[in-house]
């Protein structure tokens, strides 16, 4: 019965990616709330670490539907929700790929934060979602969390541009440029995608 409900919970995630991809924004945001329903009850049920990462997963993708529909405070509250989640995953499990999952909630929840002009709290996700990046690129030497970094470092460093903390918004761009020129000695391997 667990095992039929979390193939049920993660079928309506897949839905409502597709679903998101063809615009079909409502049905998807119906498909991940009856998802992550079925998920909090498993993590409730069982508390089992793939559980927990699936609902964070479910959550993240269900405030990127939000945010595309401009729904800003309630994306914030599902990147907040994965957040936590995903927070306790690195600190109980430390895996690599709780960190970078982690790390991409918070560059989407800077996104929306700075889409709702709270720049002050989008640098803080930025800020946090580029140091673990950093660490993932200086422990692993991955391509794909190189990449990642450069693209927070960009989002942090337009945000600093916003708030006319210009020297730090050139700092940000610099990291930037230099990380995607470091990047070419990193390796190619990419770790499974959430």
């Amino acid at each position: 019965q667990t095992q039929f409900a979390n193939d049920l919970a993660g079928t309506l995630t897949n839905s409502g990616l597709v679903l998101a991809d063809l615009q079909r924004l409502s049905e998807a945001l119906d498909c991940y709330a009856e998802a992550a329903t079925i998920r909090r009850d498993l993590v409730q049920k069982q508390s089992q670490t793939q559980f927990a990462n699936d609902l964070a997963t479910t959550l993240n993708n269900q405030g990127a539907a939000f945010a595309t529909l401009r729904r800003l405070p309630e994306a914030l509250d599902c990147y907040a929700e994965a957040a936590t989640i995903r927070r306790d995953l690195v600190q109980k499990q430390g895996q690599t790929q709780f960190a970078n999952d982690l790390a991409t909630t918070l560059n989407n929840q800077g996104a929306a934060f700075a889409d709702l002009r709270s720049l002050p709290k989008a640098l803080d996700c930025y800020t946090e979602a580029a140091t673990i990046w950093r660490e993932l690129v200086q422990k692993l030497g991955q391509m794909q969390f190189a990449n990642d970094l450069a693209g927070t470092l960009t989002n942090q460093g337009t945000a600093l541009a916003r708030l006319q903390r210009l020297p730090d918004a050139l700092a940000c761009y610099a990291d930037r440029k230099s990380t995607r020129l470091n990047s070419s000695h990193v390796s190619e391997s990419r770790m499974p995608s959430s």
